[in-house]
């Protein structure tokens, strides 16, 4: 189908007319909704569309108002995305050329402090973790004009 509402702890969405390549001309909106209290962790299992033009979009919220997680397309597959909410709005977009397949998983994941990392067209949460042991004559790393952490 070419978008729904979906409340589930996990599931798993396809692209519309999947095992076939979706057809042109198509915008589809899929909600998904966990438990509050979770985050929606998004892995894209299958990635294969016309780069730029084809495309999957996810906002953290219920909106197209809500911050965008980040902007998914080309051949790639276990790219990710992470809300901060319990809500995540997910558009497909297919121009008038070519077709393709995507598979995306999701799944409810407690959320936890983070750190934001960006990069273009999308945006990954962490963990933060303690630091880790000192380590005896070890180079010590640190963020500067040539080098960011």
């Amino acid at each position: 189908p070419c978008g729904y509402n979906v409340t589930s702890q996990n599931g798993t969405i396809y692209s519309p007319g999947f095992p076939d390549e979706y057809p042109i001309l198509k915008d589809c909106l899929w909600l998904v909704t966990v438990p509050p209290g979770h985050g929606v962790y998004i892995n894209f299992t299958l990635l294969q569309t016309e780069a730029v033009n084809d495309y999957i979009a996810v906002w953290d919220g219920p909106d197209q108002n809500s911050p965008q997680l980040g902007v998914f397309s080309g051949n790639t597959a276990l790219e990710t995305a992470y809300s901060s909410t319990n809500q995540v709005l997910l558009k497909f977009h297919s121009d008038f050329s070519n077709g393709g397949f995507f598979v995306l998983n999701f799944h409810a994941k407690l959320t936890t402090a983070v750190i934001l990392l960006h990069k273009p067209m999308a945006a990954f949460q962490l963990k933060r973790c303690p630091p880790p042991p000192a380590v005896p004559q070890a180079d010590l790393l640190t963020e500067d004009e040539d080098f960011e952490i």
